[in-house]
């Protein structure tokens, strides 16, 4: 019973260790802390915030979003997020945590000046590589949020947050009109335990570490206007959260899990002594993802096979059973297995 419990334990600790593309450059968060009633946000914010996007929306180093923390784009996320930089006012852009005081008389300069920051963030790895990843099965969606440090991490305490972003969003705008176009509004928050998300590392945590979140999401109608935005915050010792990195993929781009099914019944998963088995002819093996009975990844490393027949090592887990999801080619299949030992 106590060998169990300990295994049980350590499961609680277990990494995501399987294949991963790690975005590891140190991504740029541009926040416009805004409201459609404000005038000079629809005027000197509007050329500064639209005139930067123009320039960076292919750079997937730059994250722009648009918070609504007042108004009829209000909502909970936007307001707690401004709150937490503590900046007066509207509009007012915070980068990267601080204020760059943008005005009426200095839109071009601050610009220039934000576009030579993303490109010089851009070119050095972040403490906190990310990877975003959107899976749909029947109407539902689980995203998957995986991160690795980058380098030895000392005292840390850090959070995923995962939040739907809108593009192209026709509202109302004071200082321009009823039709105007949003960029990248922030619309809510995926993750209902808090807005700062879930836990990823906390503590002092080792060069390479490597650890997963998977979020449920509601059924939406993915779109390339509809993101997925996931930050990674850094709480501090006065309670404050620090920007640390960030990634956004359109909605659109889902790994299925919506295989013939035909093509699924041919997939088998087979647990064989120090090892799991998984076949699946017709179909090259991608990865492999097993799942405990907590909704806890659980490793799976590869030690012998490719294409559509892989050997992977069974990690000593509690009796029961559990699921493996088999990805291949951008579809997802999964099995039930019983481990009894």
């Amino acid at each position: 019973m106590l060998k169990i419990k300990f295994v049980i334990l350590c499961l609680l600790f277990v990494q995501f260790t399987f294949a991963q593309n790690y975005k590891s450059s140190q991504s740029t968060l541009v926040i416009k802390k805004t409201a459609d009633w404000c005038p000079f946000c629809g005027t000197y914010g509007w050329d500064f915030f639209d005139g930067l996007y123009k320039d960076v929306k292919s750079n997937p180093d730059a994250i722009l979003i648009a918070m609504h923390y007042s108004g009829g784009l209000q909502n909970a996320p936007s307001l707690e997020i401004t709150n937490n930089f503590n900046v007066p006012g509207q509009p007012v852009f915070v980068v990267n945590n601080a204020d760059i005081l943008v005005n009426s008389s200095n839109v071009n300069a601050k610009i220039t000046q934000v576009k030579s920051t993303i490109s010089s963030n851009g070119q050095l790895v972040s403490p906190i590589g990310v990877d975003l990843a959107l899976f749909k099965t029947g109407n539902n969606f689980t995203a998957t949020i995986s991160a690795k440090a980058n380098q030895d991490l000392n005292g840390v305490n850090t959070f995923a947050g995962l939040y739907l972003v809108r593009n192209n969003l026709v509202h109302n705008q004071s200082g321009r009109n009823t039709s105007a176009v949003h960029i990248n509004v922030l619309e809510k928050n995926l993750i209902a335990e808090s807005t700062w998300g879930k836990p990823l590392f906390t503590g002092n945590i080792a060069k390479n570490n490597t650890t997963s979140v998977e979020v449920p999401i509601s059924s939406f109608a993915t779109s390339a206007d509809l993101k997925l935005l996931l930050i990674v915050w850094n709480k501090l010792p006065n309670g404050s959260y620090a920007f640390l990195n960030a990634q956004m993929i359109n909605s659109n781009s889902i790994t299925t899990s919506n295989v013939d099914l035909s093509i699924a019944e041919s997939l088998t998963v087979t647990p064989v002594e120090n090892s799991i088995k998984i076949s699946w002819p017709g179909r090259k093996i991608d990865q492999a993802i097993l799942t405990n009975q907590l909704g806890q990844i659980v490793p799976l490393q590869k030690i012998d096979g490719q294409g559509a027949e892989v050997i992977f090592s069974k990690p000593s887990l509690p009796i029961g059973v559990y699921q493996v999801s088999v990805i291949s080619e951008g579809k997802k299949a999964t099995k039930s297995i019983f481990l009894n030992e």
